[in-house]
């Protein structure tokens, strides 16, 4: 294991990005264990196939770890001590649960339209967190796996995401 993570500037040989994105696939891995997505299948798969998208260490880290705040009880020192403030910045930046509120009517956290736009311009000041998001976003809406939802969730996600893009790519 490494004993700190490299700042911003430093740089890190191959074996210790291996190391560290190996972290964070088991952290992913044990955390989210439990968790299934709106096909039933393991939420694992949904973040191995945005982590794979990476183009970097860093990318393929926080794609791994992108829900992680938002979906777990993972306490985020764990993380600072594991993969530092940058990676960090970019995994507070992705948890939505900054942006909402909890509805006892609707027994759910629901997020305003205006706060899920901060949300999305806050992952664009961020080219990491930016980067992972797109890869989320092409993820959640992959059209085999829409395909295999029902016609009102299929319609209500397809809406979202592509209000998503829009606005991560500066298109409104």
């Amino acid at each position: 294991m490494l004993e700190k993570f490299p700042s911003k500037n430093n740089k890190i040989n191959e074996e210790q990005e291996k190391l560290l994105i190996n972290k964070a696939s088991e952290l992913a891995q044990e955390y989210h264990k439990d968790q299934l997505d709106k096909e039933g299948e393991k939420y694992f798969g949904h973040l191995e196939r945005v982590a794979k998208k990476g183009k970097n260490y860093k990318e393929i880290i926080v794609g791994y770890l992108h829900d992680i705040l938002e979906d777990t009880d993972i306490d985020r020192n764990i993380l600072l001590e594991e993969f530092g403030e940058e990676i960090v910045e970019a995994l507070d930046l992705l948890n939505v649960r900054n942006y909402q509120t909890y509805s006892e009517k609707d027994k759910k956290y629901i997020i305003k339209e205006e706060d899920k736009i901060k949300y999305l311009l806050g992952i664009r000041s961020n080219r990491l967190a930016l980067a992972v998001k797109l890869y989320d976003v092409l993820d959640n809406s992959n059209p085999e796996r829409l395909a295999r939802l029902d016609k009102e969730t299929r319609e209500r996600l397809e809406k979202k995401y592509k209000k998503y893009l829009e606005i991560l790519l500066n298109k409104k």
